[in-house]
């Protein structure tokens, strides 16, 4: 598994664990765009300073839902790897998706409803593709990279072929936000599309090579900030 910097939330901090789990009430309630941070502060009965003093902003407690989210996927991830290898990289795609989904299953829709439309925000620094969230790209693509090393994978295609299964990765995520199948059915079947996708790709051996640079100069010419 991959050696990462430490997170930026000091999770043992009781007092900044009380005011996120006031801001994510809120969230649920009114939706990010709909919180104030004095609202946040009242929820969370702490004085208005205090709240600043733990987080600059909301956006704050949004980035730091996110690094919490990251830290448990990454943590089942290297768990289910260790459980249960496999070797095509397809199915190591798969697996990693699905740990992203059971590592946010404890949340209520509603807040990752809430919390998924603060990621589509481009005037928002929690967007997607914001310099805010470039380190939590990293980290995933990082995360991604060593899920498809441990399938076999090697050489300089896979850094991009990791950036761009990052923004399969959220497409997926975002998708299942809004899936309302039993079970998240609808979402497991498209993990499966990918699956089958990744594993044809690897087939191709060095003859996916420029095929994944073509897929890199488009990202080039597009300015896409992965």
């Amino acid at each position: 598994m991959p050696r990462l910097p430490a997170t930026k939330t000091k999770k043992s901090d009781a007092t900044r664990a009380h005011i996120m789990e006031a801001a994510f009430r809120l969230f649920r309630k009114n939706g990010v765009s709909g919180t104030t941070m004095r609202a946040i502060s009242v929820e969370a009965g702490v004085a208005y300073g205090l709240a600043y003093k733990y987080f600059a902003s909301k956006d704050a407690l949004v980035l730091a839902f996110y690094y919490g989210h990251h830290d448990k996927h990454m943590a089942l991830m290297e768990t289910r790897v260790r459980a249960a290898p496999v070797r095509e990289p397809g199915d190591r795609m798969a697996q990693l998706l699905e740990a992203q989904l059971d590592a946010m299953a404890h949340n209520d829709d509603k807040l990752l409803r809430s919390l998924a439309q603060s990621v589509m925000d481009s005037e928002s620094p929690t967007w997607l593709f914001s310099p805010e969230t470039q380190d939590l790209r990293d980290r995933t693509a990082l995360l991604i990279r060593w899920a498809l090393e441990h399938a076999g994978m090697e050489g300089d295609a896979l850094d991009v072929l990791a950036r761009g299964l990052w923004a399969v990765q959220m497409g997926v995520l975002y998708f299942s936000v809004h899936d309302a199948s039993k079970g998240r059915v609808r979402t497991r079947a498209l993990i499966a599309g990918v699956k089958d996708m990744l594993n044809g790709l690897a087939a191709l051996g060095p003859f996916a090579a420029p095929m994944l640079e073509q897929v890199a100069c488009v990202m080039r010419k597009a300015s896409v900030p992965l």
